[in-house]
C-alpha cells in the first residue's frame, strides 16, 4: 500500500485578491526566497463602476464599511491609503489580501417603460400586462442610486393601438 502524505509548502506565500464585487482575478504565488517586488496586477471590470485601485486589505481597517449591497466602500471623508498596481515592494513575506475598491458611475443608464392593462387574466387571475411601444423613456443617474420617476413622465393619459389608457395613482399596481 502506498501513501499520499501532503505538507504545506513553505518556501511561498500567495497574494489573494478580492474584487469586492468585480470579476474574479487569480491569485499569484510567490517564493518567499526572491520574492522582492509584486508582479502586475490585473485589473477587475464590474458593470457601473469605475476601478479604484487595489488596496492592501489591512490598510482598510476603519477606513470602510459595507453598503446596502454587500460592498466594501470607503467612509465619507477618510483619506484614502496607497492603492497598489504590482511592481511595489512586498509588503510581507506571507499570504495577504488585496481589495479592489470601485467608484460608482453617474452615467449609468435607466429606462422607465410603459405597461398597458391588456384585460385578460392569467391561469392565476393576475392582470396581463403588454408593454406599450413608443413609451420608453430613457435617464442616466449614479450606479446604485435611488430614483424617481419625474412627475412630467407619469403621463395620465397614453393611446396604443387605438385603445386609450390612464395613469391612476392610487393603483396598488404601479411600480415607479
Amino acid at each position: 500500500t502506498v501513501y499520499a502524505v501532503w505538507k504545506a509548502d513553505t518556501s511561498k506565500f500567495v497574494v489573494q485578491f478580492n474584487s469586492n464585487g468585480g470579476n474574479k482575478i487569480t491569485d499569484h504565488a510567490y517564493l518567499i526566497s526572491t520574492a522582492s517586488k509584486y508582479n502586475a496586477f490585473s485589473e477587475p471590470q464590474r458593470s457601473g463602476y469605475t476601478f479604484d485601485g487595489w488596496y492592501y486589505e489591512a490598510d482598510l481597517n476603519g477606513k470602510t464599511h459595507t453598503d446596502e449591497n454587500g460592498i466594501q466602500v470607503f467612509n465619507e471623508g477618510v483619506t484614502k491609503p496607497t492603492a497598489y498596481v504590482g511592481g511595489e515592494a512586498i509588503r510581507v513575506k506571507s499570504t495577504h489580501t488585496f481589495v479592489a475598491m470601485w467608484t460608482p458611475n453617474t452615467d449609468t443608464k435607466y429606462s422607465v417603460e410603459y405597461f398597458v392593462n391588456s384585460g385578460k387574466k392569467d391561469a392565476n387571475n393576475h392582470y396581463i400586462y403588454t408593454k406599450a411601444n413608443g413609451y420608453t423613456k430613457n435617464y442616466t443617474s449614479k450606479t446604485e442610486s435611488t430614483v424617481q420617476v419625474d412627475p412630467k413622465d407619469m403621463t395620465p393619459e397614453i393611446t396604443v393601438n387605438g385603445v386609450k389608457y390612464w395613469y391612476n395613482v392610487d393603483n396598488s399596481n404601479n411600480v415607479l
